[in-house]
């Protein structure tokens, strides 16, 4: 006898028993209607949030283009200028060595003419504007008659932009000279004149007055100015290593150290977690050179993995705040792998003058052996290279790495 065929509808067999199950089979139907409805909504939504995410991926490049261009504008704008103020300087001049082969005495010509410079005496712009000066003495010495002309050319830059006198350091400081070659002399010193014979020292050259306007108006702690910022200062986080090296160059260049200082300061001014990182890898606190020690940071800065790992040990031996070379307890709630207390074994420096190398090296970084393990297994790291735990670590069941490159407390 042969059995019916399983069926495996639902409705069919309840309307066998003769039970109603219209009601269900329309809830069915009615959800099923429900969940098309919401999965075209989902992917509608998709399609939506991919249109706005590639249009305003659209902005930003325009908007980075639109700096680029405007950036690009602006220097071509500037160098512009520049150049006209060069051609009208240029302009001048050829217009009166024409005059001058007409009518004036030969060998003197007129003077420079720069519109654009100033010197009101702030300290910040003395070096600027000296630096200018002796370039332009030189390149027209034949311009100038005589020194006295020299000073009063170099003397008409002494005003505030947009040529106001009043008030102005460098104006009055000119005035003072002027009255003290006019009382050198005898002469009146009221209206002190410019025209008079210069017999004072800080006026009898053009050399000797840039002399006297650096004596004056140059700032003496600007070196001492530079250390203490050097001191001060730190990479922030959205800084990277390649600009945080410009800005401490550029304040080196005032200080003068020798090169184990310089060395010093850029350890305790660059990130901390590259200085963890550079202790790990061994090295780091060696380097007295600081060409080379910015160059190592460089490399450690861009090493992902590393930089992720040495901060993640420095939080975690932070947290604990468990001196080194002493008992560590691990609580086991506060790591994904329970770790057993562990005891770093202390030994002798006179015996093992490597271990006491380490321990320095560990005492320095915080380093706690037992968090460092945890840290590695969480991240797939091996414990004794610091690289990646791979598929060679897995088949060699140990660091298969020649042990010279292994780290320094797993060697």
């Amino acid at each position: 006898m042969q059995e019916d065929p399983p069926t495996n509808n639902v409705s069919q067999l309840l309307a066998g028993l003769k039970i109603d199950a219209s009601s269900h089979s329309n809830k069915i139907s009615s959800q099923n209607k429900c969940i098309e409805t919401q999965n075209q909504s989902i992917q509608q939504l998709k399609t939506e949030f991919a249109d706005m995410k590639m249009a305003f991926q659209t902005e930003i490049i325009k908007l980075h283009n639109i700096i680029n261009s405007t950036e690009h504008r602006l220097t071509n704008a500037n160098q512009g200028v520049n150049q006209r103020f060069e051609q009208l300087d240029n302009r001048l001049l050829d217009l009166h060595v024409s005059t001058a082969n007409l009518s004036g005495p030969k060998g003197i010509l007129d003077v420079p003419v720069h519109p654009h410079i100033n010197f009101a005496g702030l300290p910040k712009e003395t070096d600027q504007f000296v630096f200018f000066i002796q370039e332009a003495l030189i390149t027209s010495a034949g311009r100038f008659a005589d020194e006295k002309q020299k000073i009063m050319w170099i003397a008409s830059f002494f005003h505030q932009k947009g040529s106001n006198v009043e008030g102005c350091p460098s104006h009055n400081w000119w005035r003072g000279l002027l009255h003290k070659n006019a009382a050198a002399q005898g002469l009146p010193t009221v209206n002190a004149s410019s025209h008079a014979p210069y017999v004072i020292d800080e006026l009898k050259s053009a050399q000797l007055f840039i002399t006297a306007l650096e004596a004056t108006f140059t700032n003496h702690r600007e070196a001492e100015e530079s250390r203490e910022k050097l001191q001060l200062i730190r990479q922030t986080r959205d800084q990277s290593i390649e600009e945080f090296n410009i800005i401490f160059n550029v304040l080196l260049f005032m200080v003068d150290m020798d090169s184990v200082s310089k060395c010093d300061l850029y350890q305790s001014a660059v990130n901390p977690i590259i200085h963890e990182l550079g202790i790990m890898r061994g090295g780091w606190a060696s380097i007295k050179d600081l060409e080379s020690k910015q160059a190592m940071a460089v490399q450690l800065y861009h090493d992902d993995e590393g930089m992720k790992l040495a901060k993640q040990i420095k939080k975690a031996s932070n947290s604990s705040h468990a001196p080194p070379r002493i008992e560590h307890k691990i609580n086991p709630s506060q790591h994904s792998t329970s770790i057993p207390q562990s005891k770093v074994v202390d030994s002798s420096p006179a015996s093992d003058p490597m271990a006491m190398d380490l321990d320095s090296i560990v005492a320095e970084m915080k380093f706690s052996y037992a968090v460092y393990r945890i840290l590695c297994r969480q991240n797939q790291i091996c414990q004794r290279c610091g690289f990646v735990f791979d598929k060679d670590h897995v088949h060699a069941k140990i660091c298969p790495k020649p042990t010279t490159s292994w780290l320094p407390w797993a060697q």
